[in-house]
């Protein structure tokens, strides 16, 4: 079986017996409501799962228990949390040979490891297994930072795909991203950051928050990936205490209108939000002849984009049904309106293309955009608008189309740490 690394994952508890044995009746009815709670894989012996203290026979029983139980259905990964690289090789080739289809895997413990010592201390594990690995880098806890310089070194040995991102750092999700292109997955590893990590890209969520509520924590993934944040945020308030939305497009559009409904966001950021389409004539496509109108002027009722470069067409949809545009300018008429605007309370950061009339953003409104900064209810100091005029492209924060996205990071960083600190 292989590894997707997506979807939620839990790091399931282990349990002990009061004489100190492992309690199987108990750890299966755990694993039995994460399976049907639709969970993507088992994590057994994580820092939940006393991952420094479980002897090796115990490993080995926990393995094949967990295996029994999941018949299957889910890929059972094991983590490996070891001082010296010879030990965590051997736990590596023990998970193997019980038959654990993945590893997790830590930097070694007890002491602080330079980067040279822990790039080949993943480096010997890699190569020492067929599984597939999933780094988990938590340099708040482990005190060791997994960085980027370091994943491109180990990121040689294909059997290492993934990380488990609990930096803490939500724009290190964007720059993973845009440094390896989807060669190395990202599963959030921080449950109180989990839902933004998801709106930023993240491909999976490693939770201990799911042994407790393992069908809201799949729920919540499930609809932020959809694109229903509405109801992923609601389920979201109920288990974590603050919530930061970020949206490009029409997504700031989106961010807006449940700033504007949720006074309990912490923070927006906006990326070029889709306030107004720049074409004028769009607004033509909000009445009762939009439809008509829309198929006569284009032949067709449907639009499609070139495509900016390879990497552009693998990630954007560039093939639109007209019905799409249509539903989007009654959403902007009817929703993007001062009254919206003025009920935004929360920090918000405003990002946006413009360098002259000729440069400037021709997807979307720049001039509405501001207009719509200034109507917002948002105190002077508690919001901030960053022209980024060297970005080229509508798309700001993204390096596929941007020529200037690492100062956008920058600057929303600087914003969040001010505001929110």
């Amino acid at each position: 079986m292989s590894i997707q690394w997506k979807g939620v994952m839990p790091a399931v508890t282990t349990k002990f017996t009061a004489d100190d044995k492992l309690d199987f009746n108990m750890f299966g009815v755990n694993v039995k409501a994460q399976l049907e709670a639709g969970v993507s894989g088992i994590i057994l012996g994580g820092t939940l799962g006393e991952a420094s203290t479980l002897l090796q026979d115990e490993k080995k029983e926990l393995i094949q228990e967990t295996i029994n139980i999941v018949n299957g259905q889910v890929p059972v990964i094991m983590n490996i949390a070891e001082q010296t690289t010879r030990a965590a090789i051997l736990a590596a080739n023990e998970a193997e040979k019980n038959g654990a289809k993945g590893l997790m895997l830590l930097p070694p413990m007890r002491y602080n490891a330079a980067s040279h010592e822990t790039v080949t201390y993943f480096s010997e594990i890699a190569k020492s297994t067929s599984l597939p690995i999933m780094i988990y880098n938590n340099p708040i806890d482990y005190k060791i930072e997994v960085t980027l310089d370091m994943f491109e070194e180990i990121l040689k040995f294909d059997n290492i795909q993934a990380v488990k991102e609990s930096t803490r750092d939500i724009s290190n999700v964007t720059r993973i991203i845009n440094r390896f292109n989807g060669r190395l997955k990202i599963l959030s590893g921080v449950d109180t950051l989990a839902l933004e990590s998801i709106f930023m890209g993240s491909d999976g969520w490693v939770s201990g928050l799911v042994d407790a509520f393992p069908a809201e924590t799949v729920a919540i993934f499930k609809l932020a990936k959809a694109g229903r944040a509405e109801e992923a945020l609601a389920i979201g308030k109920k288990l974590g205490d603050e919530v930061i939305v970020v949206g490009t497009s029409f997504g700031g559009a989106l961010t807006l209108y449940l700033a504007s409904q949720h006074p309990e966001i912490k923070a927006i950021v906006l990326y070029s939000p889709c306030i107004k389409i720049f074409d004028n004539n769009a607004e033509l496509l909000d009445n009762h002849w939009g439809l008509a109108m829309a198929k006569l002027v284009t032949g067709s009722e449907v639009r499609d984009f070139p495509p900016h470069n390879p990497i552009h067409a693998k990630y954007w949809s560039t093939h639109y049904h007209i019905n799409g545009v249509i539903a989007l300018q009654n959403f902007l008429t009817n929703v993007m309106t001062p009254e919206t605007f003025a009920k935004v309370k929360c920090p918000t950061f405003l990002g946006y293309y413009y360098k002259n009339e000729e440069e400037q953003d021709k997807v979307v409104s720049v001039p509405a955009m501001l207009k719509m900064y200034d109507e917002l209810g948002v105190a002077v100091n508690q919001k901030q608008k960053v022209v980024f005029p060297n970005a080229g492209n509508h798309v700001i924060g993204s390096y596929v189309l941007s020529k200037d996205y690492q100062h956008v990071q920058q600057k929303t960083e600087q914003f969040l740490d001010k505001i929110l600190k």
